[in-house]
């Protein structure tokens, strides 16, 4: 049983293979691989944190979400080298599964998404 408010290691791999699933274009391009950290430790507060990190990832990507389809200014921007391209081409499908419930991320940074435990609403 985990700690109230820790997201598992199970959940966080959930997340990982969203992750995995919507830019396995890049992946399968060379750029690397997102990575787990169950202890990542960024900023000045010291805080440790559940997140995936992926430096060699696509800009900003920790900033899109990741079942939904969202528009890539890189994949633009290298497309227009290409007459006949549509902006069209440069959407990313966003993964198929579903994050899990209670979990929720938010970007440190554009190479690092951190995971949390959602707070409960009050009705």
């Amino acid at each position: 049983m985990s700690e109230p408010g820790h997201v598992t290691r199970a959940e966080a791999t959930q997340v990982l293979a969203l992750v995995r699933e919507k830019y396995r274009a890049w992946i399968r391009a060379g750029s690397g691989e997102p990575a787990l950290v169950m202890d990542w430790r960024g900023g000045r507060e010291g805080r440790s944190y559940v997140a995936i990190t992926w430096e060699e990832g696509p800009d900003d990507w920790a900033s899109e979400p990741l079942t939904q389809d969202s528009f890539s200014e890189e994949l633009a921007a290298m497309l227009a080298d290409f007459p006949g391209a549509s902006r069209a081409a440069a959407t990313v499908p966003g993964a198929r599964g579903t994050m899990p419930a209670g979990v929720g991320a938010e970007p440190y940074c554009s190479y690092v998404l951190c995971l949390h435990r959602e707070q409960e609403q009050d009705t």
